[in-house]
């Protein structure tokens, strides 16, 4: 199993990755970590990503992380949370998503993805550049070789259509 966080764009000017540091949330009342609480993301599939926004720090010790944890207000904060103790790369934020597991919530290969519509169309013919930051948290023992990227052209509802 593998999480990981995840801050991203398109390294043309302007970035084509509408809040990309997850800086923007609609409130911070409540700590429930729901990606969409990040607009324009999403969450593609029935799998739940998280967000994590220092909006939601209550701890005053925030590193190193508590040996134990329990649903408190700090669960989903930056820079400490249910996962460890990570610094956004960039803003206020950053996602976390189980990149893989096994039997995860009653599903074999659980997987965790996070969709945003791209402030403007990609050009056939045109280069572009994706750059995103990952980090492996300290409560999780085991990671990835790789992750892939899956861009699509049309969007329905906010979830893909493929």
């Amino acid at each position: 199993m593998s999480i990981l966080t995840w801050h991203t764009s398109f390294a043309q000017s302007p970035n084509l990755v509408p809040n990309g540091s997850f800086e923007t949330r609609i409130e911070c009342i409540y700590n429930d970590g729901f990606i969409a609480d990040a607009p324009p993301w999403f969450n593609p599939t029935r799998a739940t990503p998280d967000l994590f926004h220092q909006c939601a720090v209550v701890n005053t010790d925030p590193c190193p992380w508590p040996d134990q944890y329990y649903l408190d207000p700090w669960l989903y904060g930056i820079p400490t949370n249910f996962m460890g103790c990570e610094h956004p790369y960039d803003g206020d934020g950053y996602a976390g998503l189980f990149v893989a597991g096994n039997n995860i919530n009653g599903y074999d290969g659980y997987k965790e993805n996070l969709g945003v519509r791209l402030v403007n169309p990609l050009v056939a013919g045109n280069q572009y550049t994706l750059k995103f930051a990952v980090s492996l948290p300290e409560r999780v023992g085991y990671a990835i070789w790789n992750i892939q990227v899956f861009l699509v052209r049309i969007v329905f509802s906010n979830r893909i259509v493929l």
